[in-house]
């Protein structure tokens, strides 16, 4: 089996001048050609987690303990979920656009 590591960059700076990090993870090319280009992850950061021995579970992960970092496809980005009431308006004025951060 191959493994690959996180790797670590700096990306510019923050506004205090400290370097900006950021991290990556090389995904196999035979894993990759398989995915659609635009295909965006949410990336989470798993427990350690004992799967049961038993027919639920197809056969070559029965049993197993599982560990690490878990990339789940985001498939259904079209519509963005719907603000409730009081975030859309405020004193009768439209909400301000919430600022996207990096890595949110």
């Amino acid at each position: 089996m191959r493994t690959y590591k996180v790797r670590k960059f700096a990306n510019g700076k923050n506004s205090r001048g400290e370097p900006f990090m950021n991290y990556s993870l090389t995904v196999p090319t035979d894993t990759a050609t398989q995915l659609p280009d635009d295909l965006q992850f949410a990336c989470e950061l798993l427990p350690e987690i004992q799967l049961p021995d038993n027919d639920s579970i197809p056969e070559p992960y029965r049993g197993r303990t599982l560990q690490g970092i878990l990339f789940s496809p985001q498939v259904d980005r079209s519509m963005p979920p719907e603000l409730p009431s009081w975030a859309r308006k405020t004193n009768g004025k439209p909400a301000r656009k919430p600022v996207r951060r990096p890595g949110a």
